[in-house]
């Protein structure tokens, strides 16, 4: 059993068409209160039903097929409705009310298109993922012809974090960021995370993997021809390790040259996104300092939250808690990070916490969305 709403005009129009109907051959429904309403003749409102196979529910109002649709209703929707009446009923008004109703369906169903985000959020929801890596070809082919055009790449990496913190930090918080952020964007999808970067200057900690720059550059440009080719009209790249903003920078001045008839763009500000952490953790009283740049209270939050189980909160310790600006991020990277921090922590992740790494997430998500841009591609 299907239930509609109908517009209150509607029923109020029904209800002036009910008196042509014969009412010595309709029933009727009283309610716990002793109120009447007829049933605008039963063989009218069944000719409506007999076209659609729908029971009416119209904000109170109820609209019955027969004495035995009414005994439903009365166990499943209406404990204190009564039957009276019978249900011989008759025609004359049968199409003006068939039209009334149809142009009702036909209205709502127009505002639900032009509802904005309703068509994107409907496809989205009908899409098992957006992960362009957990797809099918076939399934992202229909969803770049329906209008998912735009794709956004992390580009993370697999280096030391601090004693306590998997070496995946990077590319892990980047593939959550993109997925955010494709879909706040809208008729977006993600694709595969670039899961190392330019970390040379981590090298003197065990386990960081790293690529030279110009090897980077190389994957990015391979990136973007291949996305461009499956019909992409706007790639975006989000860094979300500091070795790798310059290079993103680069790869998205060639890329644009490469594909003048696409939108590539992508979040190049190192310290911005610094600065928009550290912001939100002053919210929570944590100093910039403590915050930090690498494996401080901020990222190590956003670990907190998305794992959990990796997360070594009995080692937790302080690192380098000076300032961090443009001086000391040339110095690291000539030097490596071991010059400025013995143990690979800038900042202090004792006071950090699933709780606040969700609000992190969510609006360094936020963040980058305005910075990055909806375009109007994207609003269909």
């Amino acid at each position: 059993m299907r239930i509609l709403r109908l517009p209150a005009p509607v029923v109020v129009a029904c209800l002036c068409l009910a008196p042509f109907a014969r009412p010595q051959d309709s029933h009727y429904w009283t309610n716990q209160y002793g109120t009447r309403a007829t049933l605008l003749g039963g063989a009218v409102i069944g000719s409506v039903l007999d076209l659609s196979g729908t029971y009416y529910n119209p904000g109170g109002m109820c609209l019955i097929k027969d004495p035995q649709t009414l005994m439903a209703a009365k166990v499943i929707q209406y404990p204190h409705v009564s039957l009276a009446g019978n249900a011989r009923g008759s025609v004359p008004c049968a199409v003006p009310l068939v039209l009334l109703l149809c142009f009702s369906f036909a209205c709502q169903d127009k505002a639900a298109l032009e509802k904005p985000g309703t068509q994107a959020q409907a496809e989205e929801q009908a899409m098992k993922t957006i992960r362009m890596e957990q797809m099918t070809w076939p399934e992202i082919k229909r969803a770049i012809e329906s209008g998912f055009t735009t794709v956004v790449v992390a580009v993370g990496s697999t280096e030391q974090h601090g004693p306590h913190l998997p070496t995946m930090t990077d590319a892990r918080i980047g593939e959550e960021l993109s997925e955010r952020v494709a879909r706040k964007l809208g008729h977006s999808l993600q694709a595969r995370t670039i899961e190392v970067g330019f970390s040379e200057h981590h090298l003197a900690f065990a386990g960081t993997i790293s690529l030279k720059p110009e090897t980077l550059l190389l994957i990015l440009r391979d990136y973007a021809d291949s996305l461009a080719r499956h019909g992409f009209t706007r790639i975006v790249f989000i860094p979300t390790h500091g070795g790798n903003f310059a290079t993103v920078k680069q790869a998205v001045e060639e890329a644009r040259k490469a594909h003048p008839e696409i939108d590539v763009t992508g979040f190049t500000d190192m310290l911005g996104l610094i600065g928009i952490l550290n912001r939100m953790s002053a919210e929570y009283g944590v100093s910039a300092e403590e915050s930090g740049a690498h494996a401080g209270e901020s990222e190590t939050s956003m670990m907190m939250a998305l794992e959990g189980g990796l997360v070594a909160a009995d080692r937790f310790a302080p690192g380098y808690l000076g300032p961090f600006g443009e001086a000391e991020a040339k110095l690291m990277l000539e030097k490596g990070t071991s010059a400025i921090t013995a143990n690979g922590i800038l900042g202090d992740p004792r006071r950090a916490s699933a709780e606040k790494g969700k609000v992190y997430l969510e609006g360094l998500a936020d963040f980058l969305v305005s910075k990055i841009g909806v375009k109007a591609t994207n609003q269909k």
